[in-house]
């Protein structure tokens, strides 16, 4: 626990970095399994060329928004939690704070529709994974189905609808986060890697259960997301689960926690 405290955190929109301190810098996220990772940022008291910069380029009647990265979490425990592009952006007053809010989509969003085209002909599900990724340009760090199989034929027309029937023919999950895909089995997930909650390392409270697994508290950690693998310890767990779903909140000077449902792996 000595490592967690004095929150840090760096924004950069269309290039333009912003740290706290002095800056003050809040936003929640939400991660799922299976979606792409949805981000709101505020960011308070900026100038007006950096709320000039987060409307983006206009491309016909398309608004391209600006790239946004958000490093966040402690002095001697931080790093990069979002890379994504902003959908939308909006200015509010809050007395006399200037707030800029912005939604961010993880950086895959932008290939979630994109068209493969592709005819596969004899080609292990694992191997078509790799290649519908690399077709759009995205980055698979790892591709470890639950259990692979053969097609004498398989068509990918659109690459989302490809990857999701994919993984469901293998027992398999998928996760996006920050740009990077990771496919893994649903019930064969390894814990050599589990990044191990217990008081002295951010757990909160108790860890109570839920409909197939439970939910429990931390404080803010960037590392943990969507697929993650955990080994709780605590008075009533110590054993290893998968996170579900979540909701990370992070503040500079407010609240920061996340909320996650995990199952037992």
């Amino acid at each position: 626990m000595s490592q967690l405290y004095k929150r840090v955190a760096t924004v950069s929109i269309g290039g333009r970095e912003f740290k706290s301190p002095p800056f003050s810098i809040e936003f929640e996220q939400k991660v799922v399994i299976g979606a792409l990772t949805m981000t709101e940022l505020r960011l308070y008291n900026p100038n007006k060329d950096t709320i000039k910069s987060a409307e983006g380029k206009k491309i016909g009647n398309y608004t391209d928004g600006p790239q946004v990265t958000i490093d966040a979490g402690y002095e001697d425990d931080h790093g990069t939690c979002v890379l994504g592009k902003s959908a939308t952006y909006e200015v509010k007053q809050n007395k006399a704070d200037t707030i800029l809010s912005m939604k961010i989509y993880d950086e895959t969003s932008k290939w979630a529709n994109s068209v493969i085209a592709t005819t596969y002909k004899n080609q292990s599900a694992s191997s078509i994974i790799q290649s519908v990724a690399s077709k759009v340009g995205i980055n698979a760090d790892s591709i470890k189905v639950g259990t692979d199989k053969t097609y004498p034929t398989f068509t990918a027309m659109y690459f989302r609808d490809a990857l999701q029937k994919l993984c469901n023919d293998t027992g398999s999950e998928f996760f996006f986060q920050n740009g990077v895909l990771t496919v893994q089995s649903k019930t064969k997930s390894g814990t050599a890697n589990a990044i191990l909650l217990n008081s002295g390392t951010g757990l909160i409270g108790v860890p109570e259960k839920s409909q197939g697994g439970i939910k429990f508290k931390t404080l803010f950690l960037y590392k943990l997301m969507g697929g993650s693998i955990v080994k709780i310890e605590s008075k009533n767990y110590n054993s290893a689960f998968k996170i579900i779903s979540g909701k990370k909140t992070f503040s500079t000077f407010g609240k920061s926690e996340c909320e996650f449902e995990a199952r037992p792996i």
